[in-house]
């Protein structure tokens, strides 16, 4: 029961498994909007991060690797003697 409610709230986790960490009825901890508490979650400690951490460890992958890319392609014209700038370029 949310702080300051008489009523309970019922809600569903977003995920769950065929063999669930928690029996019905069982008391867990659970983190909750004061102004929504219908979208509630259970508390899961370091799993309730783990989305935004995939996506933020993906993320800094990617930029890394595009970083690396540009300064390549970087070095790489302006080591070039030919004069050719690249595709698409004329010669100069």
């Amino acid at each position: 029961t949310p702080a300051g409610q008489d009523k309970p709230v019922t809600f569903e986790h977003d995920w769950g498994s065929s063999n669930p960490s928690y029996s019905r009825g069982e008391q867990v901890r659970v983190l909750y909007s004061p102004t929504s508490p219908g979208d509630a979650i259970i508390d899961a400690g370091w799993m309730n991060w783990l989305a935004s951490l995939l996506t933020l460890t993906l993320g800094l992958v990617f930029t890394v690797a595009g970083s690396a890319a540009l300064r390549k392609r970087s070095r790489d014209k302006s080591k070039r003697s030919d004069g050719f700038k690249g595709v698409g370029d004329k010669y100069v």
